[in-house]
């Protein structure tokens, strides 16, 4: 299983009266993310080979991220779970055995809980930026173990 987690893009800033979740992205945001798809859509490789399932967190920023990567790459819309959102890996690696072995799995999420969660499976650091995204290789399921591929930065 390939894992692939994508910050999401640059959003509104924290304001008073806005909570978080309800966060959008920017205009700036999308087209700088909308730059970066084609360099993900090369490291894919041809896409129907390739067995697709992807999750985003309930965050607005996340989901429209998740949105532009999805309309790009012709996938099914993502399934939103909660525990991208709190970070719980626990959650996290519960559903994750739901997941085929040959699946490739966007996860569309937030800092610091993905580079976390790279650093947890992989045991490197990798800084995510805004619309950053890190491909990992499952190599082991219990516990979870996995070698890193390769990052798209921004």
């Amino acid at each position: 299983m390939e894992l692939i987690f994508i910050r999401h893009a640059k959003a509104e800033e924290r304001r008073e009266g806005l909570v978080d979740i309800d966060r959008h992205l920017t205009d700036k945001g999308k087209e700088k993310y909308a730059k970066l798809l084609p360099e993900l859509e090369e490291k894919l490789g041809p896409l129907k080979e390739r067995n697709f399932v992807s999750w985003s967190s309930p965050a607005n920023r996340a989901q429209e991220t998740a949105a532009l990567a999805v309309d790009k790459l012709k996938l099914e819309e993502p399934k939103v779970h909660e525990f991208i959102y709190t970070g719980e890996i626990e959650k996290f690696l519960e559903a994750l055995k739901t997941v085929q072995d040959d699946a490739t799995l966007l996860v569309f999420g937030h800092e610091p809980t993905l580079s976390e969660w790279v650093y947890e499976f992989t045991g490197e650091s990798r800084r995510m930026r805004k619309g950053s995204m890190v491909s990992m290789e499952v190599t082991q399921r219990d516990p979870l173990k996995a070698t890193f591929n390769w990052q798209i930065r921004t």
